[in-house]
């Protein structure tokens, strides 16, 4: 199970999480933590952590550099979180203000530009990147499927 920690609308964000959770083929439990920021603070968070002093809509913290499943407490007893019985497997930044420009730039609508994120970060929590074309193609691709699996987009 994925289970994510935010203020934010939960219901949907664990949608998005069983629909991730499926399409990945995730066993054990994990734990994600989101968090909203301003343009300011994902500016400075992008600046102190990658060395792009820029504004972006999202930013992911993966916990875990390699991984196996089942995450559980027998392979990742470091990472373990007893009270959740779950590993820790990342944090992610969301700056909906940022989303909420793009979106109106780009004529999208914004809340599901808000999950979409939310999705792209849980994926790159996962290990997935889109260094290369061919990365970015499956990427988008995971991205769809999950939130199609969740009822968020058609």
């Amino acid at each position: 199970m994925i289970k994510v920690r935010t203020r934010y609308n939960k219901s949907n964000f664990k949608k998005l999480a069983a629909a991730a959770e499926e399409t990945l083929n995730i066993t054990g439990n994990v734990i994600v933590d989101v968090d909203f920021c301003s343009c300011e603070e994902i500016r400075a968070l992008n600046n102190d952590t990658r060395g792009i002093d820029r504004e972006t809509d999202v930013l992911s913290y993966p916990f875990l550099t390699n991984f196996s499943m089942p995450f559980d407490k027998d392979h990742y007893p470091d990472d373990y979180d007893e009270k959740n019985k779950a590993v820790a497997l990342g944090c992610v930044a969301i700056c909906r203000e940022f989303i909420k420009k793009a979106a109106k730039e780009d004529s999208t609508v914004y809340i599901n530009d808000v999950y979409r994120a939310f999705t792209h970060s849980l994926l790159h929590l996962f290990g997935y990147d889109h260094a290369t074309d061919e990365q970015y193609t499956q990427m988008h691709n995971k991205e769809d499927e999950i939130m199609k699996k969740a009822g968020i987009i058609k």
